[in-house]
């Protein structure tokens, strides 16, 4: 079955000027795999006469309904929802087909309870080397995924790893040229639920095929950290004077490991690094310290050994000097 706009309607009271917000809600007697896909690894374009109504990061509930039959008892003569599903609109666009006719573009993802996705334009292959991305919370990695927007001069390949510990890749995911000139393409690979996929920040990048100066999507879809099966906890602290240096004291409700200490500022360091050092009662932590370098705002501590702390034990943090005056923000990831 096509796509009916009859039965495509906004949840609750919305207006258009909210659009970025706007959840939607439609039901049909199609297949999930049809309102994705229209093959494999080529997104179908399912809401396309909804592209004027759609904006990225909009929330489509579709209601999967069963085909009525008309020979069964009475109650089996009505349609009945057999899934429920929420797709978020990953890209709205338009593309030019064979004949050079304006195509536009809607392309939906499903997301399962708990998940979250982000979604990055990059303009230029050729110029992309590596990209942060940040999550407002600790996530599990689940799935990292390329779209074509245009086609390709030469193959890309893109490497997820964490943002705290280079040496860690995730995965990596991969678009040739010949598959990129298929509207709609895209391509994605599993990442391993383990503790390297825990963090917050992690880093995208691409081995810059010459001549590919053509724009592309890249997306993380992420799991709570509790779909990881790992029992953490993130103590969060904040530190209103940045630019004077001094200790930061944490009581541990816990026993665990420190996993990760992640420092974000309000302005870039200046003048010298910023450094924040970690300590369980005293005891230094082996590569416990996290550096904000000049001209950054952020920075992350991948503890090795001597991060194992008990509940009540007080952790704290030594920092330096901003050298501009701003906050920072203090969080300690805690495996228990």
């Amino acid at each position: 079955m096509a796509f009916d706009i009859y039965k495509f309607t906004s949840v609750a009271a919305q207006t258009l000027s909210d659009n970025a917000e706007m959840h939607w809600l439609y039901e049909t007697q199609d297949s999930a795999n049809n309102i994705q896909k229209a093959g494999a690894n080529q997104f179908s374009n399912y809401f396309a006469e909804a592209h004027s109504l759609l904006s990225e990061g909009n929330i489509i509930t579709v209601r999967h309904m069963s085909t009525p039959d008309a020979n069964a008892a009475t109650l089996s003569k009505e349609s009945t929802v057999v899934d429920q599903i929420d797709y978020v609109v990953l890209h709205k666009g338009e593309h030019r087909d064979a004949n050079g006719r304006i195509v536009k573009d809607i392309f939906v993802y499903p997301l399962e309870a708990g998940q979250r996705i982000m979604v990055r334009k990059f303009d230029d292959a050729t110029a992309f080397t590596n990209k942060n991305i940040e999550f407002q919370s600790v996530v599990c990695a689940s799935k990292l995924g390329i779209v074509r927007l245009q086609t390709l001069a030469n193959n890309i390949t893109l490497t997820l790893k964490q943002t705290g510990n280079t040496g860690t890749q995730l995965g990596t995911v991969s678009m040739t040229a010949a598959n990129s000139a298929t509207a709609g393409y895209f391509n994605e690979t599993e990442l391993g639920k383990t503790t390297s996929c825990v963090e917050s920040s992690f880093n995208i990048a691409g081995n810059q095929p010459a001549g590919s100066n053509v724009s592309f999507l890249m997306y993380v879809v992420a799991d709570g950290d509790e779909a990881a099966h790992i029992d953490q906890i993130c103590l969060n602290e904040s530190i209103a004077n940045a630019n004077t240096g001094a200790v930061l004291r944490i009581i541990s409700p816990t026993s665990g490991l420190i996993k990760r200490m992640y420092v974000g500022t309000s302005v870039a360091a200046a003048g010298a690094n910023a450094t924040y050092t970690l300590a369980i009662e005293g005891n230094a932590v082996t590569n416990g310290v996290a550096t904000v370098a000049i001209g950054n705002k952020s920075g992350v501590a991948t503890p090795s050994a001597l991060n194992v702390v008990n509940a009540g034990d007080e952790i704290t943090v030594t920092y330096t000097a901003l050298g501009a005056a701003g906050t920072a923000s203090v969080a300690v990831l805690i495996e228990r």
